[in-house]
């Protein structure tokens, strides 16, 4: 016998009006508008790729063009900016949804003169996820550790990358330095260079159980009796989640991966 079972969901959000409220989750005060899903994503897009090697930062604009950070905010020597609340939320590009476009599982249940098998998958599709940026810019210690992608920042010698460079602070570089350094606007940690997309499937569940018969349980006074051996969260296929431990996770440093494990189950009556 085989038995199956599906669910599949697909997510529609959108802002029907948010009162004059500013609802999007990832960073307050950035206006959502009503053909936009909702708990958006607003990133400055920076870019990196087939630019000359300076000590600037670079930042795609809307209109596709490539500016330094100094042009894109047009800051000022202490590296804040000289636009108005309503200019620097227009830099902001949309980058998708932190809820799933589409979600489900699929279970299925086979039978066997005595031996059973139960299988249990589930999935979230179309997601995005910020993540904690994964080195500063501005500061390096090299007796403290460092995660590896320091190792693939732009450079002149790896312009693929659009990784943020590393900043020295010169006359030139000055206000821009002082706004990573100092943190102001959050502008570093908003960067699309930290938003991911999240896709994976996992294997909540697989069960092998077998029932006893029931002539060698009579002499017991046992009605029927069962065995089995389940595995949980087994294995998951997922696209990259580099520097974090479980897709499902994914986001937040200090979550502990979701963990595996195998339970044998021994059930009687009588």
């Amino acid at each position: 016998n085989n038995t199956k079972a599906k669910n599949i969901s697909e997510f529609i959000n959108s802002v029907k009006t948010n009162g004059g409220y500013y609802i999007a989750r990832f960073e307050a005060g950035i206006n959502a508008t009503e053909d936009q899903y909702t708990l958006a994503a607003y990133q400055w897009k920076s870019d990196y790729s087939d630019i000359e090697a300076t000590d600037d930062s670079k930042v795609l604009a809307k209109d596709g063009s490539i500016k330094t950070m100094k042009e894109f905010f047009k800051l000022n020597g202490a590296g804040a900016s000289t636009l108005t609340a309503a200019e620097q939320r227009d830099l902001y590009t949309y980058m998708g949804s932190e809820d799933p476009k589409c979600s489900g599982g699929f279970i299925n249940h086979f039978e066997y003169k005595n031996w059973s098998l139960g299988i249990n998958f589930m999935f979230n599709l179309g997601m995005k996820v910020r993540v904690q940026p994964s080195y500063n810019p501005v500061y390096f210690d090299r007796g403290l550790n460092t995660n590896h992608d320091i190792l693939n920042r732009w450079s002149q010698d790896n312009t693929g990358s659009n990784l943020i460079p590393l900043l020295v602070l010169t006359t030139e570089t000055a206000a821009e330095y002082h706004r990573f350094s100092d943190g102001i606007g959050n502008t570093y940690n908003m960067l699309d260079t930290w938003i991911k997309s999240c896709n994976y499937c996992r294997l909540q569940s697989l069960r092998l159980a077998y029932s006893l018969p029931t002539k060698w349980l009579k002499n017991f006074g046992v009605s029927s009796a069962s065995v089995s051996l389940e595995g949980r969260n087994l294995f998951v296929i997922a696209s990259n989640y580099d520097n974090y431990l479980d897709p499902e996770t994914m986001g937040n440093p200090y979550a502990q991966p979701i963990a595996k494990s195998i339970i044998f189950g021994l059930n009687v009556n009588f």
